[in-house]
C-alpha cells in the first residue's frame, strides 16, 4: 500500500487511518505540524527566509516544498504507507508527482464527504478538536459543478446545506449571515443561476485514482474498500 490520502478537513480520514494494520506506516500533515510547534522537533519553514522580501506564492512554495521534504524522508525505504493530508487549490496532486521520482505506483486517494457529514463532524469535535468554517472553503477548491450525472459522485442543495448549518449555528451572527455563507459556498462550487431547492451535481475538480465516497458507510467498510 503506497497511498497519498486527501479530503477535506473533518472529512474521517483519520479515523480510517487508525484503523490500518501496524506494518502501514502513518505519516500526517497535523503530525508534522505538532512536530514544529508541540514537539520542537523540527524547525519551521520560516527558519529558511533569507533577509529578503517574499511574496506570498514564494512563501506558499517554500513551505510546500519543506512539507514534501518531510514526507519523502519519512517514507524513505517504506513499501507500506499512507500519508494523510488536507491539500486542495492547483497543485493538490502534486505531492505524488514530487514522489513518484522515486517511489513507483503511488495512488492518490481522495475522500469524499457530504455537506451534511462535514456539520456533523465540526459539531462532534467541538469540545476537543474544534474546526472552523474554512472546511468548507478546503470543499469548494476540491469539488465543483458539473451537468453531467455520469461523472457526478453527489448532488448538494441549497435549502438542505442552510438547514444544516443551523445545527452550528454558534459560527454566525445571525440567520441572514448563515444564509449568506451557504450561498457563497454554492457559488464557490460553479454553480450559476442558484435555486434554492434545486439538487446540483458535484464532482471532483481534479481527477484522482480512487474516489472513496463515505456517505452511509463505516469507517471499517471504507478501509476495506479501499484495500479493494
Amino acid at each position: 500500500m503506497k497511498i497519498i490520502l486527501n479530503g477535506t478537513s473533518s472529512s474521517g480520514k483519520t479515523s480510517i487511518i487508525k484503523l490500518l494494520p501496524n506494518n502501514v506506516k502513518k505519516i500526517s500533515f497535523d503530525d508534522f505540524i505538532d512536530k514544529i510547534y508541540c514537539d520542537h522537533d523540527i524547525k519551521p519553514a520560516d527558519s529558511l527566509y533569507k533577509n529578503k522580501y517574499y511574496t506570498e506564492k514564494q512563501k506558499s512554495k517554500i513551505f510546500k516544498d519543506y512539507v514534501w521534504k518531510y514526507f519523502k524522508s519519512e517514507i524513505k525505504n517504506s513499501n507500506n504507507f499512507i500519508i494523510d493530508l488536507v491539500d486542495f487549490g492547483e497543485n493538490q496532486l502534486s505531492l505524488k508527482k514530487h514522489l513518484s521520482i522515486s517511489i513507483n505506483n503511488i495512488k492518490n486517494v481522495l475522500l469524499y464527504t457530504n455537506l451534511n457529514s462535514l456539520i456533523r463532524n465540526i459539531d462532534k469535535r467541538k469540545s476537543y478538536d474544534p474546526r472552523g468554517l474554512f472546511v468548507f472553503n478546503h470543499f469548494t477548491q476540491i469539488y465543483t459543478y458539473t451537468d453531467n450525472e455520469n461523472e457526478a459522485i453527489d448532488s448538494v442543495c441549497l435549502k438542505d446545506f442552510i438547514k444544516n448549518l443551523k445545527n452550528i449555528k454558534y459560527f454566525f451572527l445571525n440567520e441572514k449571515d448563515l444564509i449568506e455563507f451557504a450561498k457563497k459556498i454554492f457559488e464557490n462550487l460553479n454553480i450559476k443561476n442558484l435555486q434554492i431547492n434545486k439538487n446540483y451535481y458535484i464532482k471532483p475538480i481534479f481527477k484522482y485514482d480512487i474516489v472513496l465516497n463515505s456517505t452511509n458507510k463505516t469507517s471499517k467498510e471504507l478501509v476495506k474498500e479501499l484495500y479493494q
